[in-house]
């Protein structure tokens, strides 16, 4: 089961479609690509186990009120671009998605 996808760097500007072929996504980084418009991000929304979403250093990003539109537009988005709704740093790092904890999480939740 796929769960993470690294697609960073790739040029991509839209057919976020083909996602859907795989639903069980948590983790996506679509940082350093050629997004530009929120509609091209609506697929997303069908993917209900997305949790972590990462579109830093597209041209998305620049959009008007981005983040909340982003977390509107995606009920169960957790984190986009490494910051929760709350604009609060991810604590626990990606393995926390997965079901564990990083060294840093783990020194996080023991200080």
């Amino acid at each position: 089961m796929l769960s993470k996808l690294e697609l960073s760097n790739n040029l991509i500007s839209g057919g976020l479609d083909a996602l859907l072929k795989c639903p069980n996504i948590e983790q996506l980084n679509l940082s350093s690509n050629k997004i530009e418009s929120m509609d091209v991000l609506i697929p997303l929304a069908k993917l209900s186990e997305l949790k972590s979403l990462d579109l830093g250093n597209c041209p998305v990003t620049t959009t008007e009120n981005y983040r909340k539109k982003a977390f509107a537009m995606i009920p169960s988005l957790k984190y986009l671009d490494g910051l929760d709704e709350n604009n609060e740093e991810e604590v626990f790092g990606n393995d926390f998605l997965n079901g564990g904890l990083d060294e840093e999480g783990k020194s996080n939740l023991l200080s």
